[in-house]
């Protein structure tokens, strides 16, 4: 037999405000750090499991509202593995997707807003002329309004995709870009990119920003990190990985990956909640 409980995802401030109040503990999985006020009080001092999606959220949360680091379970997002296994070689991708079969192609896959460091790209892609930079995620408008400055002439906006066609465009990069920026906190210090272990799975090299947030959940040997928003970093560890053979950090991240499926992580998260009695 087991007890009824309410999971609930952070989304907005107030909507998981009085689930406490419900008659039935609550698990709050929390994507953000919070700010200290009445109403965040009332709830984290109320809830009895908290999910930080990682070790940066879980820091501010236990400082913030003076939350035992027992009640808390860090657990990042995850990924569908079942795209992976029969993801196309990258000749193959570049054929189903029309891009050029020997130009070197640097790829960043997600949405197109302000806070996430797109500016960065535009520096590095003129210092690395020869590279095609592919987006995915978004429009030219989207991208103009994001960065501020018109779209470089070897950086490619390719809108959006089907999920089921991200497989395709990380197997057709020859290195795959994970951004993140000193100028604004969430990028800094609290999200965790859904994309994270995607990038992983596709067996493709992964340049990441080297942010507090981004550290605090990937190995330091799954990636390479460049120093946000230092183009000339970028550029350099582009030209470096674009160089050299990167197969064995690629199998350790893949492996990493695998850790890190959506089942793995809910088992995790469901033994998590048992540990601390909120089923049984």
């Amino acid at each position: 037999s087991g007890e009824a409980f309410v999971y609930t995802i952070d989304m907005d401030t107030f909507s998981y405000a009085l689930l406490p109040l419900l008659g039935f503990p609550v698990v709050t999985e929390m994507h953000t750090g919070k700010p200290r006020n009445f109403v965040n009080t009332f709830f984290f001092r109320r809830v009895a499991c908290i999910i930080p999606t990682n070790a940066e959220n879980e820091r501010q949360l236990a400082d913030a509202f003076g939350i035992e680091r027992s009640r808390m379970c860090v657990e990042p997002n995850g990924v569908d593995l079942s795209w992976y296994k029969h993801a196309p070689s990258k000749e193959d991708a570049r054929k189903r997707l029309q891009l050029p079969p020997d130009t070197k192609i640097a790829l960043y896959v997600g949405r197109f807003l302000d806070w996430k460091g797109l500016d960065i790209l535009s520096d590095t892609a003129r210092g690395l002329p020869e590279t095609a930079f592919y987006a995915v995620g978004g429009t030219a408008e989207e991208w103009k309004s994001a960065v501020g400055t018109p779209v470089p002439p070897n950086v490619h906006i390719a809108g959006e995709c089907e999920p089921e066609d991200v497989p395709v465009w990380l197997s057709a990069a020859d290195v795959l870009l994970l951004l993140g920026t000193k100028k604004n906190e969430e990028s800094y210090r609290h999200t965790t990119p859904m994309k994270v272990y995607e990038y992983m799975a596709a067996r493709r090299p992964v340049i990441a920003a080297s942010t507090p947030a981004l550290r605090s959940f990937i190995a330091a040997d799954d990636v390479i990190w460049y120093e946000p928003d230092d183009a000339r970093d970028l550029v350099q560890k582009m030209q470096d990985v674009l160089s050299r053979d990167t197969r064995e950090m690629c199998e350790r991240a893949e492996k990493t990956a695998s850790e890190h499926s959506w089942k793995l992580r809910a088992e995790r998260i469901i033994s998590c909640i048992s540990h601390d009695k909120v089923i049984r």
